[in-house]
């Protein structure tokens, strides 16, 4: 008996989980104890909601638990102290870890008769001591497992403490099957709704597991062993649905009808029943798997690409089942999806708990929130109807399509009767190759008005099909080596990327199909580099990944592996000043590295009383000599440069003029100079002076200094060489330099360009640099947008800006690598996103899905927190600490 009052509220509490709702201060006098009306047994109940926490607001599906809203502890009884956990005091302490440990608190004071302390320091000084609470301690003959279940519920720390009440009624199961009764004599049947794990029912079946305690009825798990035509024996389950009376027995039989027309397949099938077993109602089920899709979603957040079309597909069919037959479930939702495994291994959606279906149309509240239509009640719609049976389908699909659920306005709010409510799609969170897909699917499966949504069901299956269609014929961005591609054939087209790729090639431009993407970026690899460094085994084993994916991966990396991984590193030889190596040096004998170069163009100390040493270093944005960076940062104008000495500007312009001359007669620098007219004509002709910085920085390496002050330097080495190429405008001779550069500034931007030709239609290095900076501004508005834009929108949009006449179309990668460089807290990920560079960590977390898969008694490191959202966003402010050198300070202009 005292067992079954600790499995009802087990299971109370686990039921208002898996609804959102947390009681947070779980005590004694919040438990209601009443006998059932034909006096079988106590029923229980929870009461004293008043502190409850609902998270409807954040309506997230994974690391739903945020205790974002605080306790207020002025609502909670004194009686009640010694049975909270000890962060209840805490601001935002985890409404789940507060319910753990009332649960444990208070089934200690069912299971031993006693509190657990009789005021609140008393509490606190046993925990301090035993570390948790102890049955052993005050009562004799319970089992180890029993006073372990209490134990590990009501641990002090809540790292320590179990996580969840499914964990709580899984060492539950294994306490009662350890102090299960003797079997009764075969005279007397065992009540099965108090059987426990271990025990017989109906003489043949055996209880493995309680499933739980539903408002209709009490599920059971059971087990026989049959023997098959070939004399083999092997182990049947079924679920036994047992009523808990005598009013909800017609609810089962209600339940029995409809799947004796629909059972089957991809819905849970009617074994047998209704049937009496010692005087009760129950139906023998099919077993519909371990655990739920709910389950699932909590545990490991939004499915993958390839099981959103299975499990998506999978809910179709059961839908057209159902519609075949004219039969409504009334409570879609993932909780009532189980995951099952067929003979051969492979996984499906099973629907089952048809404990609604024969609700009258004119009950509009049967079923669960969140998932029932919110407009259902109007002069319109008075009764349930089609429309609302597919709107909860469309809210599955969207919590498994993002691990969260849809939003009308603030979730709190009526949308009916607020104007202001407007649907909230969590589009930054679906896959990448869908999102443009999903939203426009979901904006029209959950609009206000019906006849806006799909008619049938037929045609929202469609709907969802054409999705995925879609998305497969998906073409991969263009790079500077593949824009010009052009194939009518997908195929073609990604062979042909496939076979341009490079080391740092976003996946997204390497030839992959979408699918194949999905399952490298949930194994942390963005670029073809990052890939290559994924075993096979591993890629052998993703999580979610059919087997066409999983070869295509190993193929692909097979082929970029023999191609890319045999070329041979150049050896990086700095060479030292001095009079050795003021001879001109081929490419071949030596490369100068940053420090070298910048030193190199350091000036040397001048005459007592002059200015220009200073004003040249200035001018440069060279960092002294003694550590820091030169105050007035990269690239400054004149008047800057003549403020800061104390001098007029005449002087700092002469100096920088003939500094130009000089660096325009330096041989090192021409090699320097060559280099860059061929990276900027590569890049589209147009780029910023940190993005010139950062692969000089690469191609030529540098010593072991802080990583601003080797920008400081690179970009000091690329103002020297950008002026030097525009002198020969204005020099004289027969010998006339004709410019190949020039640079302009946009803003707090400093932009290179290519000079056009003589007698060429080429666009002017201002007419480029009016197109960057037209980039950047669109750039800066996409990454604020409300909801994250995806590759598709980025290159959309980035597409409509005007081009200057003349100018080939940019790859989609240097197109949006261009905008995000110009933009001022824009970034682009390796995905082809754009983000703010400040984009706030719980928002972050939320899009990269970075807790999935984190399984509370292991946790997660904060460097492997780091690199998981690195992945996405590799230049987030909040990791800049951690960034690589050639990737830091982009944006400090």
């Amino acid at each position: 008996m005292r067992l079954d009052l600790v499995r009802q509220l087990a299971e109370a509490v686990r039921y208002a989980h898996n609804r959102s709702l947390y009681h947070r201060a779980l005590a004694a006098r919040s438990v209601y104890v009443s006998a059932r009306p034909d006096g079988s047994r106590p029923e229980l109940r929870i009461t004293d909601w008043q502190t409850a926490a609902r998270d409807f607001d954040t309506n997230a599906t994974l690391l739903r638990s945020l205790g974002n809203a605080t306790l207020d502890t002025g609502l909670i009884e004194d009686a009640a102290q010694v049975y909270l956990a000890p962060e209840t005091e805490q601001p935002y302490a985890d409404p789940i870890d507060l319910d753990v440990f009332g649960l444990g608190a208070v089934s200690y004071l069912i299971l031993t008769g006693q509190p657990p302390a009789t005021q609140r320091s008393a509490l606190r000084e046993r925990l301090r001591t035993d570390s948790g609470l102890r049955l052993f301690a005050v009562v004799d003959g319970v089992s180890e497992e029993l006073d372990n279940l209490i134990y590990q519920a009501t641990r002090p720390e809540p790292d320590d403490r179990l996580g969840t009440a499914d964990r709580f009624i899984d060492l539950l199961d294994a306490a009662e099957e350890e102090n299960a009764a003797p079997e009764p004599s075969p005279v007397t049947e065992i009540d099965p709704l108090s059987a426990l794990p271990g025990q017989s029912l109906d003489g043949e079946w055996s209880v493995r597991r309680v499933l739980g305690t539903g408002a209709t009825a009490r599920a059971l798990l059971v087990e026989r062993i049959v023997e098959d035509e070939d004399g083999e024996t092997h182990i049947e389950e079924r679920v036994f649905k047992v009523a808990l009376d005598q009013e909800k027995a017609e609810r089962l039989r209600a339940e029995a009808r409809a799947l004796e027309q629909v059972g089957g397949g991809t819905v849970v099938q009617l074994k047998g029943g209704p049937r009496e077993v010692a005087e009760r109602t129950l139906l023998e089920l099919e077993y519909a798997g371990e655990r739920t899709l709910g389950a699932r979603l909590r545990g490991e957040g939004k499915l993958s690409y390839h099981e959103l079309e299975r499990y998506g597909s999978d809910l179709f069919t059961a839908l057209d089942q159902l519609a075949a037959k004219g039969v409504r479930h009334r409570d879609i939702k993932p909780d009532n999806l189980g995951l099952y495994r067929r003979s051969d291994r492979t996984w499906q959606l099973m629907l089952f708990d048809f404990s609604l279906a024969d609700a009258s149309d004119r009950d509009i509240k049967a079923g669960t929130r969140g998932y029932l239509d919110p407009f259902l009640g109007s002069v319109r719609r008075a009764h349930y109807d089609d429309h609302a049976e597919r709107y909860a389908a469309a809210v599955t699909l969207h919590e498994m399509a993002s691990g969260e659920r849809p939003l009308w306005g603030d979730g709190q709010s009526d949308p009916v009767a607020s104007e202001n409510a407007e649907l909230s799609i969590a589009s930054e969170l679906f896959e990448p190759a869908l999102q443009d897909g999903l939203t426009a699917f979901f904006e029209r499966a959950l609009h206000s008005d019906t006849e806006r949504r799909f008619d049938t069901l037929r045609q929202m299956r469609d709907a969802w099909y054409e999705i995925f269609r879609a998305a497969d014929a998906r073409r991969p961005a263009t790079t500077p080596a593949t824009v010009d591609t052009v194939s009518d054939s997908v195929e073609d087209t990604r062979e042909a990327a496939a076979e341009a790729a490079g080391l740092e090639t976003s996946l997204d431009a390497a030839g992959l199909s979408p699918r194949a993407i999905s399952v490298a970026n949930s194994l942390g690899a963005t670029t073809v580099e990052g890939l290559l460094d994924i075993q096979p085994y591993i890629i052998s084993k993703a999580r979610g990944a059919g087997a066409l994916v999983r070869k295509e991966l190993n193929r692909r990396r097979k082929q970029w592996a023999a191609r890319l991984r045999q070329s041979a590193v150049p050896v990086v030889r700095p060479a030292r000043p001095g009079p050795e190596a003021e001879a001109p040096a081929t490419r071949a004998e030596t490369v100068l590295s940053i420090d070298d170069m910048a030193a190199r163009l350091a000036p040397a100390t001048g005459r007592k009383g002059s200015h220009r040493p200073e004003a040249i270093r200035l001018t440069l944005g060279l960092p002294p000599e003694d550590g820091g960076l030169s105050p007035l940062g990269p690239w400054p104008v004149q008047a800057r440069v003549a403020q800061r000495i104390g001098i007029q500007q005449p002087p700092v312009s002469r100096h920088h003029r003939n500094a130009i001359k000089d660096w325009h007669e330096t041989a090192w620098l021409k090699d320097v100079r060559n280099t860059f007219v061929e990276i900027v004509q590569a890049a589209g002709r147009v780029m910023t002076a940190q993005e010139l910085a950062v692969e000089l920085r690469i191609r030529h390496g540098a010593g072991d200094d802080t990583e601003e002050r080797v920008l400081a330097k690179s970009l000091a080495i690329v103002r020297a060489a950008v002026e030097a190429e525009t002198w020969g405008s204005e020099a004289d001779g027969d010998e006339q330099h004709e410019p190949r550069l020039d640079w302009h500034r946009r803003d707090d931007v400093v932009l290179i360009a290519s000079e056009s030709l003589p007698g060429t239609s080429d666009p002017s290095p201002s007419e480029l640099c009016d197109y960057a900076a037209a980039l950047g501004k669109a750039a800066e508005r996409l990454a604020h947008e409300e909801t994250l834009p995806g590759r598709a929108l980025v290159v959309r949009e980035l597409r409509a800006v005007p081009a200057p006449e003349g100018l080939p179309p940019l790859a989609d990668t240097r197109l949006v690598a261009l905008a995000a460089a110009v933009a001022p807290t824009a970034e682009a990920s390796p995905r082809l996103e754009l983000y703010p560079r400040d984009l706030p960590l719980d928002r972050a977390l939320r899009i990269s899905q970075a807790g999935a898969g984190v399984r509370r008694e292991h946790g997660i490191t904060p460097q492997e927190l780091n690199n998981r959202l690195r992945a996405r966003f590799p230049d987030l402010a909040l990791l800049a600490g951690g960034r690589n050198p050639h990737m830091s300070s982009r944006k400090r202009h």
